[in-house]
């Protein structure tokens, strides 16, 4: 893996940590809250934080060892989920009651998740097998 994506995962690793962490903060300290709301966000936190800390394991493989197949499955992952709840989180924040400042900030939070996640989609799909453009159509 190149520097430029060995990065650019290692910021997407960090953005989730400090996205979802402060999630689970926000959470379990708001009276407003139900606690089924709660469960919620911390079921969607912990998987995310558990596919960051496997990123992580990629991270630190890859610091010396050419990026697998099998770990670049997982990135795959990692990038689709980060994708998957963002593409349904910005519009729910928007249809929510919130003021126009909040609904802002999180997207653009959200925007940063995939734009980071997109770049991890890209580095690890050829290494996982699969073409950047879709199936190989001439075979």
């Amino acid at each position: 893996m190149s520097r430029r994506a060995w990065f650019g995962l290692a910021a997407l690793v960090a953005w989730t940590a400090f996205l979802w962490l402060n999630r689970l903060a926000n959470a379990w300290g708001s009276e407003d809250e139900s606690t089924a709301d709660k469960v919620v966000s911390t079921v969607l936190a912990g998987v995310l934080l558990a596919l960051a800390v496997a990123a992580m394991v990629v991270l630190v493989r890859t610091w010396r060892h050419p990026l697998t197949a099998g770990w670049a499955r997982v990135l795959q992952v990692f990038a689709g989920v980060t994708v998957a709840v963002w593409a349904v989180r910005i519009p729910a924040i928007f249809l929510a009651d919130h003021e126009l400042a909040f609904e802002v900030v999180h997207a653009v939070l959200g925007i940063v998740a995939i734009v980071l996640a997109v770049g991890v989609w890209r580095t690890a799909t050829p290494v996982a097998g699969g073409s950047p453009r879709g199936p190989d159509r001439t075979r």
